[in-house]
């Protein structure tokens, strides 16, 4: 085999791996992540992130993965700064982020926050410490709100 030889082949040879390897690394960058953020994964939220990810993904193209947090203030300020695409939140909590109210208030509101679903209704249950301060309660104004 003389040299044009050689050099043909390694030309064919290149034409041949050069658009393969294109094709692989565009795949490669046409694949999409997209994290939801949770809360510990000692808690409810977690599993249910991950079978949430488990059912949205689409293999090569959406990889959906459940991150571990703090919860919902962790969540909100993580999908706002961009570090998530989504992630899960009371309700109040994404309130006041999204008006800049609560434990929000001073810092920018985050306008374009927005509800993908609600997993399920979640009651609000405040305990008291003694019958004393149950009496107190139920005799004052914030009564009324139960």
């Amino acid at each position: 085999m003389n040299l044009n030889q050689v050099a043909r082949r390694l030309a064919i040879g290149m034409a041949v791996a050069l658009p393969m390897a294109l094709t692989v690394s565009t795949s490669a960058q046409a694949q999409s992540f997209f994290r939801i953020g949770t809360g510990g994964t000692a808690g409810t939220y977690y599993p249910v992130g991950g079978m949430i990810a488990n059912a949205v993904s689409i293999p090569g193209k959406l990889i959906a993965t459940a991150q571990a947090t703090n919860g919902s203030v962790a969540n909100v300020n993580g999908v706002a700064s961009g570090a998530m695409e989504s992630g899960f939140s009371q309700s109040d909590v994404a309130t006041w982020a999204q008006k800049g109210t609560g434990i929000y208030e001073g810092k920018p509101n985050i306008p374009d926050l927005r509800l993908i679903a609600n997993l399920y209704p979640k009651p609000f249950t405040w305990w008291l410490k003694n019958l004393l301060a149950s009496k107190a309660f139920l005799n004052s104004k914030a009564s009324a709100l139960l």
